[in-house]
This record gives C-alpha cells, sequence and structure tokens, in this order.
C-alpha cells in the first residue's frame, strides 16, 4: 500500500496554519482534519514511472478532499489531506506551511440562500462542506500564450492584476516614504527646538554669571554701611 498517515511533524505543521485566526471556523464547526502520505510507483532500478498525484500529467504536491457524508458520520475525519512524499520531502517547512493554507483557503462551509450553514443530516451537527473556486486559473495557459500572444484573454486580465498590485506595491512604498519623511520632519523639529532651549539656558547663564563677576567688582562705600 503507497499511502498511510504522516507524521507527527507534518501533524505539527498542520496545527499551526489551523491555529491562524482565518481558521476558527474549522474549530467551532468540529471539523476533524487528518493528513496522509502518498508515494509514487517505482521501477525495480528505483526510477518513478507515476507520480504520487498529479494534475494534467504534471506532479503536484498535496489535494485536499472533503470525506463523503456517510464516512464523516461513521469515521472520526471531515477532511483528508494527501501529500505527495516524493515532492513533499524536499520542501522547507516554510513551503509546507504555505502550500497547507493554501489547500485550506478552498474549504469553506456549504449554505442555504439565508446564509445558514447546511447540516449532513437532522440528527447530526455536522455541516456540509464544500470548495471553493480559486480566485485564478492558470491552467493551460502557457501552452495559450505561445499560441496567442497577446490576443489571449486571460493573459490580458494576469496584465491587469499585476499591474494593480504594481500600483498597490508602489503605492504602499509611497506611503511608507512619506511617513518617514514626516516622521524625519518631526525628528529635526524637535532638535531644533532642543537645542535652542539649549542655547537660550546657556545664554541665560552666562548673562547670570556675568552680573555676579560685576557686582563683586564694585567697590564697597564703608559710609554707606549702617550699623
Amino acid at each position: 500500500m503507497n499511502i498511510e498517515l504522516a507524521g507527527q511533524s507534518d501533524d505539527k505543521i498542520l496545527n499551526e496554519v489551523l491555529d491562524l485566526e482565518k481558521y476558527e471556523w474549522i474549530k467551532s464547526y468540529d471539523i476533524h482534519i487528518k493528513m496522509f502520505q502518498k508515494y509514487g510507483k517505482y521501477d525495480k532500478d528505483g526510477n518513478l514511472i507515476s507520480p504520487a498525484l498529479k494534475k494534467n500529467g504534471i506532479p503536484i504536491p498535496l489535494i485536499l478532499k472533503i470525506v463523503s457524508s456517510f464516512n464523516r458520520l461513521t469515521d472520526d475525519v471531515d477532511v483528508k489531506i494527501i501529500v505527495n512524499k516524493d515532492l513533499w520531502e524536499e520542501y522547507t517547512e516554510g513551503e509546507k506551511k504555505a502550500s497547507l493554507d493554501n489547500v485550506l483557503n478552498y474549504l469553506e462551509v456549504k449554505t442555504d440562500k439565508m446564509g445558514e450553514p447546511i447540516p449532513i443530516s437532522e440528527d447530526n451537527d455536522k455541516v456540509q462542506l464544500r470548495m471553493k473556486h480559486p480566485d485564478f486559473y492558470c491552467e493551460g495557459f502557457n501552452s495559450m500564450i505561445e499560441t496567442y500572444g497577446k490576443d489571449y484573454i486571460p493573459w490580458q486580465e494576469a496584465k491587469a492584476i499585476y499591474e494593480i498590485l504594481q500600483n498597490h506595491v508602489i503605492g504602499k512604498a509611497k506611503e511608507v516614504i512619506t511617513e518617514t519623511d514626516s516622521l524625519l520632519d518631526l525628528t529635526k523639529e524637535k532638535i531644533k527646538r532642543q537645542n535652542k532651549k539649549l542655547y537660550d539656558n546657556k545664554e541665560e547663564s552666562v548673562e547670570k554669571t556675568e552680573y555676579i563677576d560685576d557686582n563683586e567688582d564694585e567697590d564697597i562705600n564703608l559710609d554707606d554701611i549702617k550699623i
């Protein structure tokens, strides 16, 4: 059998992702998620002949599957995440977290027209789940670009998204620069005021010293002293 439960290290990474605030709903609906590892098929010489997971003939790192309603009622698992063990082992911890976060992001509760969660059955509190569509599709993108170039509509849409993101990044950068300049101006003004205050205090101190010295140099008239 080329599939087995994931190890503790992978479970730990999954739990860290599930601890993110945006996945609080998963805990609130008591949705149980388990990770599995799947191995590809190798020939007798150790060469990979069939990837564990693939899409359109291309190996992929992991998939998320919602368990059937019947199995959800009988088993202690609602969602399965299956990872391509051959690829998964090459990922860093950060890449694994990003990949898990990505697939979990498409999971959501199925609701009715009133926006209320739909239960699996009247006798059970478990809610129905579904996968939402991604914001952007890239399947077949490259091959179509090679054939049609700028006439390919998704290319135009991708370009528009790129420009929006670029303008957003530039706009944020300008905001940071503006805020930094403002802070620098305030700091300069504060230093200027402090220096002026120090200078004024120094001038005042000098004037007092000169006044005392002048009094000490005056001749004392003994006739003015009353006994």
